[in-house]
């Protein structure tokens, strides 16, 4: 069951209190692992923010991104530990349109490309590059596709950098990442509208 609340900052503490108590009560509970409630936390995660947070440099993106955040929330470093905060960035690369009448262009990443990207994320001072790379191809072609890369704990770069996770798709990947949101192929029902027109439609 997906089930989502919104809950008022007036609340939190409350709501807070309660889970706690919760999970203090079935510690004791034989079908479920002694700790299986201990050191909860809390996940502040951000949606639908890519437009709001555009900028052209690096850290005015992130200077920009953390005022916002600090107006959404109250926080001390107590409740919200600097080593437990991260921060999602993307790059864009879009061609310009040259006004030569082609249409639109659509990049692809190439493997081969893919790999070389994930190569500068090694670790610098071992031998071992302490990554794992998953690549995924592009609509069952050989050559394009996408990847991510992720960084392990005894990474320097990780370590010291604070970088986690990379990844590298095309703009239209979510075209084919219907598995991800529990649809399986043709079982979304809007599809059906997609066969008519506009002035139909109306």
């Amino acid at each position: 069951m997906y089930i989502r609340y919104t809950i008022p900052e007036s609340c939190l503490n409350t709501f807070w209190g309660e889970v706690q108590r919760l999970s203090h009560k079935h510690t004791g509970n034989r079908d479920l692992p002694r700790d299986a409630f201990r050191n909860l936390f809390l996940v502040i995660s951000g949606h639908g923010l890519k437009l709001f947070t555009k900028r052209v440099t690096l850290s005015e993106a992130r200077d920009d991104f953390l005022i916002h955040l600090n107006k959404c929330f109250h926080f001390d470093t107590e409740q919200v530990p600097t080593e437990d905060c991260w921060v999602d960035l993307g790059i864009e690369d879009t061609p310009l349109y040259t006004g030569h009448g082609h249409g639109g262009i659509t990049l692809l990443h190439k493997l081969h490309c893919l790999d070389s990207w994930a190569k500068k994320f090694a670790c610098p001072d071992n031998s071992t590059a302490l990554t794992k790379i998953r690549r995924y191809h592009w609509a069952l072609t050989r050559d394009s596709g996408s990847a991510d890369i992720e960084l392990l704990q005894t990474n320097s770069l990780r370590k010291w950098g604070g970088i986690a996770y990379n990844k590298a798709y095309n703009v239209n990947k979510e075209l084919f990442a219907t598995p991800f949101k529990g649809y399986s192929p043709f079982q979304n029902s809007q599809f059906e509208a997609l066969g008519y027109s506009q002035d139909l439609l109306e």
